[in-house]
């Protein structure tokens, strides 16, 4: 299993929903490792009409060949509006 950092930056009219994201992980065969809610910030150019988002960073493991199948569940969101995955070293 590798290591990746995961931002997800949600619509701001829900609230954000952390057990969700973590089963989103576990359903796909990742674990968290570390959630933090960074709360609703400014967003520097409007998303989808939206000039304010929460934020949520988490460290989860995953295997790479599962790593895509987080990432169509993740396009698929309509609460998400972006995500971010980097590897860690």
């Amino acid at each position: 299993m590798r290591n990746y950092e995961l931002t997800l930056i949600l619509s701001p009219e829900e609230n954000p929903d952390v057990d969700n994201i973590t089963e989103l992980i576990t359903q796909k065969g990742g674990s968290v490792d570390r959630v933090e809610e960074w709360g609703k910030k400014r967003l520097s150019y409007p998303i989808k009409h939206f000039s304010q988002a929460n934020y949520i960073y988490t460290e989860i493991k995953m295997e790479p060949d599962l790593l895509d199948l987080l990432h169509k569940d993740l396009r698929t969101r309509s609460d998400i509006l972006r995500y971010l995955v980097v590897k860690k070293e």
